[in-house]
């Protein structure tokens, strides 16, 4: 069973992690009292990069206590650690790709923020658009910080969507790599 604290996850690149990321993740996190931050990412295991990363949030008021870094996992603990977590806050502007598809597949839905831009600020909604998770994109910082705050009341949607989220992945036309060489070869053929 799931613990009673909700637990919002990156497992993201931390060079995607600027200040406005951290400022609306702190916000996320100041509305909902009972909850933790969940970071992955290699550079973790270096201290400066963890005091730095933890100023950061204390900047906004974020206890220490309610963030938890995670540096280097082996497979199955890289694996596990997708458990652990309730929602994957996507960074932006430039959104997660593999990471988030990972975490789909893993049952862990992303909330993106669609920014304009180039293409990777869209990332995160496209991929959800082709899965079937329209609502976890949001098209504004207030909204992004507004929908995590609604998600994190709403564990028996996350529940249901996780049991599903690799059915519908695999059926979507992100796992549909037949599909994705006819287009490719023929985009290659019009050159």
């Amino acid at each position: 069973p799931k613990s009673a604290v909700f637990r919002f996850a990156s497992l993201n690149n931390l060079l995607k992690v600027n200040p406005e990321v951290v400022r609306s993740w702190a916000a996320i996190l100041n509305r909902v009292p009972n909850s933790e931050l969940l970071i992955k990412d290699k550079r973790l295991a270096s201290t400066l990069v963890q005091k730095r990363l933890l100023s950061l949030f204390l900047d906004h008021d974020i206890d220490e206590a309610r963030l938890q870094f995670f540096p280097m996992l082996s497979q199955k603990e890289h694996l596990a650690f997708f458990d652990k977590a309730d929602l994957a806050l996507d960074p932006f502007p430039y959104n997660g790709t593999t990471t988030s598809c990972e975490a789909l597949y893993m049952g862990l839905p992303t909330l993106t923020l669609s920014l304009p831009g180039p293409m990777v600020s869209h990332q995160g909604e496209l991929i959800n658009k082709l899965v079937g998770n329209e609502i976890f994109t949001t098209y504004s910082i207030d909204e992004y910080v507004d929908r995590a705050v609604e998600l994190s009341s709403k564990r028996s949607l996350l529940e249901g969507l996780r049991k599903t989220s690799r059915d519908r992945m695999m059926a979507s036309p992100l796992c549909d790599a037949p599909e994705f060489c006819r287009e490719f070869e023929k985009l290659l053929l019009s050159l």
